[in-house]
């Protein structure tokens, strides 16, 4: 990477294929850097094409339009091809593309209503969420139907969900400790 000056306040990173995401609060957007030392060019058809590209390790500005979307209380994000976004206000967001799309969650009896961490996969079925506030961590369909609720005293000291490849755990971090949970 060769300059860093147009990150505001950078909270959270993810790669996918060979891009990097950084979240930055600060500017209300997600730079994206090619890794691979080629082009920020994409060629993944989930992934927004860059008035920039052949520049090596630049930084692109991903988002296109998030209206709605608070940046400053965004507590995490994690990539399928799409970006999804939880919030420390209970909500959960997808961009694609570099733009808000419709997502509600159906069937969840109780809402969401303190900081929620996301997980999902590529070419996965499930989103995981994890609201530390109340316990619990959530399985929905990416359409946001309701699947499984699993409910613990342990999940109040969460700060980190990871999904594996094939959908059947999703991994909590809490310290120096970490949790698996049977999906």
């Amino acid at each position: 990477l060769e300059s860093t000056a147009d990150i505001g306040e950078p909270v959270a990173l993810e790669t996918f294929g060979t891009n990097a995401y950084i979240l930055d609060r600060g500017k209300q957007q997600i730079w994206r850097v090619d890794l691979s030392g080629q082009s920020t060019a994409s060629t993944d058809s989930n992934e927004t094409d860059s008035e920039d590209a052949g520049s090596d390790s630049s930084l692109v500005g991903w988002v296109r339009s998030a209206a709605g979307i608070n940046f400053a209380e965004v507590a995490s994000l994690s990539i399928d091809g799409d970006i999804w976004l939880g919030t420390n206000q209970g909500e959960v967001f997808r961009l694609s593309r570099g733009e808000k799309v419709g997502f509600s969650i159906k069937g969840l009896l109780e809402p969401l209503t303190s900081t929620v961490l996301v997980a999902t996969v590529s070419d996965g079925e499930k989103l995981v969420l994890v609201e530390p506030g109340s316990n619990r961590l959530i399985v929905l369909d990416k359409d946001g139907v309701y699947q499984q609720q699993v409910v613990a005293e342990q999940i109040g000291g969460v700060t980190d969900v990871f999904l594996n490849e094939d959908e059947t755990s999703a991994f909590l971090t809490a310290g120096s400790v970490v949790y698996e949970v049977k999906l």
